[in-house]
């Protein structure tokens, strides 16, 4: 269980939630940082290879436990030799004759819920008294699916996780900043059709005998026009899976295709997030020229948003983003993740506050 959220400051993340922290293969032996809401985070495998997480600070002179080293499971402070076991239990400290059961247990460091699947790890920020039962955002189980093949990516990128979710829920986009991957016109003049469940937001798209988009052509081949189909699933706090289709019209050749994209973003401060991606296909599974494929035209698709999203951040340090004044039909679902996120911020803020009252 997390301890961190009783003490965590008012801000604008929403720390009761999965998060992507890293890659599964990323996380080994050496102490790994990383920066979550906020928060410094220190991660590393014991030695049964299950992912430790920690807050990334000692509480005798606040050096990063991650410049320390490992000693079995337990993780040593390299200023003054300050150690703490898995549980964040402080068990030594060097010249105190206590023993380690008798040290006070606010030398303790706080840790974090994690859990290690589908080639990602996953870290829970709050309290971690929902994490036990909370599931993973949907369709990761295509990460590692029979008959699938999936890669993987991180995009580091210097503006706030709410502009990311912007660009994710409106992709009419794609026609004009991706014409070389992943745009055509269809999708940005397709009426798009917008879903609000309590916890999920959904928008889907069907362009019908519309030409396709030069990495659809590239990956399986079609000849002419295709039915496309598009749909984006965002589960808060700020994960996404959008769906795709494709299959040739009639009287042309190619290869129907399949695939789920995720976007997991992580928060890393105000102005900046940890960006992990995956792509996974149920097509041309064995071919290597069609994995690079995709994942050149991923990695030139991300980094077209890349310039958009840190140059919308640059703008937001001198007008507030409530200053824009026009508005498109594709807004809709934008607006509904700002305000689904806002309205779970409160909840948050609220539950906070009747638990400090009844401390």
């Amino acid at each position: 269980m997390s301890q961190v959220a009783a003490a965590a400051t008012q801000d604008n993340f929403l720390r009761e939630g999965w998060y992507v922290v890293a890659q599964a293969a990323d996380v080994g032996r050496a102490p790994k940082p990383i920066t979550v809401c906020g928060e410094l985070v220190v991660l590393y495998r014991a030695e049964d290879g299950q992912v430790v997480a920690l807050q990334d600070r000692c509480p005798h002179r606040l050096v990063p436990l991650s410049m320390g080293r490992l000693i079995g499971d337990r993780i040593q402070c390299a200023y003054h030799g300050v150690t703490f076991d898995r549980t964040g239990r402080c068990v030594h400290i060097p010249g105190d004759p206590r023993g380690e059961e008798r040290l006070p247990r606010q030398y303790d460091v706080p840790t974090y819920a994690v859990r290690e699947e589908y080639g990602f790890i996953w870290l829970w920020p709050g309290s971690g008294e929902q994490a036990p039962t909370a599931p993973l955002p949907p369709f990761t189980e295509y990460l590692d699916q029979p008959g699938w093949t999936c890669f993987r990516g991180y995009q580091y990128t210097k503006a706030d996780a709410s502009l990311i979710i912007d660009n994710l829920l409106d992709l009419s986009h794609e026609a004009t900043l991706h014409p070389q991957t992943i745009g055509n016109a269809a999708v940005g003049e397709t009426p798009a059709k917008t879903t609000i469940g309590e916890r999920r937001i959904e928008v889907e798209r069907l362009m019908a005998d519309c030409p396709p988009p030069a990495m659809f052509r590239e990956a399986a081949g079609f000849t002419g026009n295709i039915d496309r189909y598009q749909r984006v699933v965002f589960t808060p706090p700020s994960s996404f899976c959008i769906v795709v289709r494709a299959t040739p019209v009639a009287g042309t050749t190619g290869a129907s295709l399949a695939w789920y994209v995720h976007h997991l973003l992580t928060p890393e401060k105000d102005g900046a997030t940890h960006y992990f991606f995956a792509l996974t296909r149920n097509f041309s599974i064995d071919e290597p020229k069609v994995t690079e494929v995709l994942r050149q035209g991923a990695h030139r698709t991300l980094a077209e948003d890349h310039v958009i999203l840190e140059a919308q951040q640059v703008s937001l340090g001198s007008v507030a983003f409530e200053s824009r004044r026009i508005h498109t039909a594709f807004d809709g679902a934008p607006n509904a993740g700002r305000k689904m996120i806002e309205a779970l911020r409160r909840l948050e803020r609220d539950n906070g506050q009747r638990d400090q009252m009844s401390a």
